[in-house]
């Protein structure tokens, strides 16, 4: 029960009268029916929130009206799940029986809790109304449900990297908080091709939603296998993860590798050098990438006559594609001259053994240039290097073979420049490319000749004169060398034509020196030269005349005019020898003919005669020269008129008479050194027979010792032709010569009569006491009065036989005398002449 007092009081709005009037009381007991509590009502009697933002409510009203507040306290057991509006309900006696509404709400978390049920409590505080103060703790179950779900997440989904070591990065962060760690393993599917840097990543409930970085880079290898798809699996590793983890599905990243590596193979070099002495050169053959399977490599020279190689195949494995193999390239010798050759070893992939991704490749190749030692040409031995062959017919044989194997045969021809030297035999040569080394012989022989030539050298050559399809020996010049023949000295030569053939002997040995066919009646040719040649023609037959030339040389060539045709000695001092007693050398006529002889000699055994005017003697010689002839006692000269005696010329023991005709110079040696060889009785040689020249003759014989004649140095020339007879001696015979030639021809050379002369003579070889003794002879104008009616004069020609004497006048003593006996005439004084028209 509860006793209570009601008052009655008067407002103060009231009446003023009222107003002051007393309160008044009134006790009241109340015997009370109601109990202190609270209730809580659910809605649908179930509290139900979850995470992702679902609410629900409840609400809570006292049962009884509080005297004084009530302070309800609202509480959660897990506010890590359930999140109140208040967590105070204040209920006052004026509101005490309004129910007051409490919004539960769901809490989010990160954490994969599934549904969690919690407690509310509802509480009395301790200063609420003492009625209410011990009531009982309500509770009230809530339910949480979760919005969290296990998993992780990976940035990317594919990526690409390269060969060159080249990266790219993703990051893998959970889903939800884990309640314990969480490792995830991070796995490259082909380590050889992408790596991972972390190859696990832990998240535990601190770091769970801290993205974690994983770099992905690219492998080097060598394979050429293409761009690459490598699988990098991030999954969960349940052994040491959160349960709720345990089951999430792996996820990955697609990543490609870039390949950076293409099959091929490289070859160090792409062109040596080699020669056909067996050089060698080398280039090394690696793999650019490695295969999968081995690799067989063809090593081929497309020409093995030029070029060898030590390895016809390399092969190539995973395991040594990249150690360099090595291929040495040998140059091949042949024996052609083919000239630097270019040759291709080639390198190729064979592709039934070797890895699929290399048999594509295309070949590669080195180029190898073989240098040629072979030359074209012709080889050519000699004995002692010379090819000497002599004018004996003497012989000497040149070896012949080709430097270098020809293409097809050859043919070498022979020849030389003189072929008047030398023969040879044979004169082709025909190498084939079978015997192309095989020495050949050319012979070679000395041809004689009429030429002191001396030894002459024979330019020889051997030239290509077919070669077929070679160009190489169809381009050779020709090979010279030269071929000697020694002179053959030959000191006599003689001409003669037997059975109608010229030959041509060596008078010493009889050795025949050249012969030539000869036609009857016809002319033929002896051609000498450059030797001081000796040539007897001898006498020919059948009519045929002969012409003979000599080049230089003195050349001294013997015939009988009649088997001469002509004589051109050519150069040097060439003289023509008349043979044949009674022979005439007639320049005159155009049976023989004379060019370039500086001497023509008639001193043969027995009269040899020269016919021929000054202009015949101009064309042996030529206008302005000298030609010396050269004759005996017994030669005869007809030279014609038109010469003049110049003072004569000597040489050593040789006088030469000089016979002038303008130009033109005959010089003549006749062994007469005294007389004067166009008119003997000229003894001047003015040109004119006058008793002047028997006076000449007279007083030579005055002299001491005049009659005899000396030919020297110191005394010549000789003032006077004054031996007439040509006997050695000057003799009153001389003189008489004179006298008779006046008498016989009556007149001078100028036409002058002669009156008369008184001739003195004295012999003092005959008086002992040397008084002369005088025979006197005259000559008038009607000729000579000789000592006699006529001459005697005896066999030795040098003693006048008297018959009848004169009256003569000594003019040494001044008186005359009769000569009473013969006397020789020795020396003659003067010749008195009167003279008249």
């Amino acid at each position: 029960m509860v006793a209570s007092t009601l008052t009655v009081s008067v407002d103060a709005s009231s009446d003023a009268a009222f107003r002051l009037l007393p309160i008044q009381t009134l006790a009241v007991t109340t015997t009370d029916n109601d109990l202190a509590g609270f209730t809580v009502s659910q809605t649908d009697d179930s509290t139900i929130v979850s995470e992702a933002g679902d609410q629900d409510s409840f609400s809570v009203q006292l049962s009884a009206a509080p005297l004084t507040d009530v302070l309800l306290r609202v509480e959660s057991d897990d506010t890590s799940e359930v999140g109140l509006s208040t967590t105070s309900l204040l209920f006052t006696t004026a509101n005490w029986s309004q129910p007051q509404t409490v919004t539960v709400s769901g809490i989010d978390d990160d954490l994969v809790d599934g549904v969690v049920a919690s407690t509310l409590t509802v509480s009395v505080d301790a200063s609420s109304d003492a009625a209410f103060r011990l009531l009982p703790i309500q509770t009230l179950a809530v339910t949480t449900t979760d919005d969290d779900a296990s998993g992780f997440f990976v940035t990317q989904s594919t990526m690409t990297v390269d060969e060159s070591g080249s990266f790219e990065t993703f990051t893998v962060v959970l889903t939800a908080e884990p309640t314990a760690d969480v490792v995830l393993n991070v796995v490259s599917a082909d380590v050889e091709e992408a790596l991972v840097d972390h190859p696990t990543l832990t998240f535990n409930p601190t770091n769970w939603n801290v993205a974690q970085t994983v770099t992905v880079t690219g492998v080097d290898e060598s394979i050429d296998d293409g761009d690459q798809a490598t699988v990098v699996s991030v999954s969960v590793n349940g052994e040491f993860s959160d349960d709720v983890f345990d089951l999430l599905a792996e996820q990955t990243v697609n990543v490609t590798t870039t390949d950076d590596d293409a099959a091929g193979f490289a070859v160090s070099n792409s062109a040596v050098t080699v020669d056909e002495t067996g050089s060698l050169q080398t280039f090394t053959v690696v793999l650019s990438s490695e295969p999968i399977s081995e690799v067989v490599l063809d090593i081929v020279s497309a020409d093995v006559s030029e070029v060898s190689v030590d390895r016809t195949t390399l092969t190539f494995t995973p395991a040594n594609w990249n150690v360099n193999q090595t291929i040495t390239v040998t140059g091949v010798n042949d024996a052609i001259d083919d000239g630097d050759q270019a040759t291709m070893v080639t390198v190729s992939v064979i592709d039934p053994l070797s890895d699929v991704v290399f048999g594509p490749l295309a070949e590669q190749t080195v180029n190898v240039t073989t240098r040629d030692d072979d030359v074209a040409g012709i080889g050519l031995s000699q004995s002692d290097d010379l090819t000497v062959v002599g004018e004996t017919h003497s012989s000497d044989a040149v070896e012949f073979a080709l430097t270098s194997q020809p293409l097809g045969d050859v043919v070498i021809a022979i020849a030389v420049d003189l072929v008047d030297e030398v023969s040879f035999a044979p004169s082709t040569l025909t190498f084939t490319p079978d015997d192309w080394d095989v020495s050949q012989e050319v012979t070679f022989t000395g041809k004689s000749d009429l030429i002191d030539d001396g030894d002459q050298t024979i330019s020889a050559t051997a030239s290509i004169q077919s070669a077929g399809a070679d160009e190489n020996y169809a381009a050779l010049t020709a090979l010279q060398w030269n071929v000697t023949n020694t002179d053959r000295p030959l000191f006599e030569l003689n001409v003669i034509v037997e059975d109608s053939i010229l030959r041509v002997y060596e008078s010493a040995s009889g050795d025949l020196i050249s012969e030539k066919l000869v036609a009857a009646n016809t002319a033929t040719e002896v051609v000498t030269g450059q030797r001081d040649d000796i040539i007897v023609v001898s006498p020919l037959q059948d009519g045929v005349t002969t012409t003979v030339k000599t080049a230089a040389g003195n050349d001294r060539v013997s015939f009988r005019p009649p088997d001469m045709g002509q004589f051109d000695g050519g150069d040097g001092i060439d003289t023509a020898v008349i043979q044949g007693d009674g022979s005439t050398l007639d320049l005159s006529k155009s049976e023989t003919q004379l060019q370039n002889v500086e001497r023509i000699d008639l001193r043969s055994t027995g009269t040899q005669t020269l016919v021929a005017t000054i202009e015949n003697l101009k064309l042996v010689w030529g206008d302005e020269a000298i030609l010396f002839v050269l004759a005996d006692q017994g030669d005869v000269l007809k030279l014609g008129h038109g010469w003049t005696i110049s003072q004569p010329a000597f040489d050593g023991e040789v006088l030469w008479h000089r016979l002038v005709s303008e130009s033109f110079t005959l010089t003549l040696s006749n062994d007469h050194f005294w007389t004067n060889p166009l008119n003997p009785n000229d003894v001047d040689r003015s040109g004119d027979v006058t008793a002047g020249d028997a006076l000449k003759v007279i007083n030579r014989l005055s002299e001491p010792g005049g009659g005899t004649l000396e030919v020297s140095e110191t005394d010549f020339p000789p003032p006077n032709y004054l031996d007439t007879s040509g006997d050695g001696e000057v003799t009153a015979l001389d003189a008489l010569r004179v006298i008779n030639y006046l008498s016989d021809n009556g007149s001078s050379g100028e036409g002058e009569f002669v009156s008369s002369a008184t001739l003195f003579v004295r012999d003092p070889a005959v008086n002992s006491d040397r008084e002369p003794q005088v025979y006197p002879s005259a000559i008038n104008e009607f000729g000579i009065e000789p000592l006699t009616t006529k001459r005697n004069i005896d066999a030795t020609k040098t003693h006048v036989q008297p018959m009848e004497l004169v009256q003569v006048n000594d003019q040494e003593r001044g008186e005359s005398s009769k000569a009473t006996e013969a006397t020789t005439l020795e020396f003659l004084d003067q010749v008195y002449a009167d003279w008249r028209r």
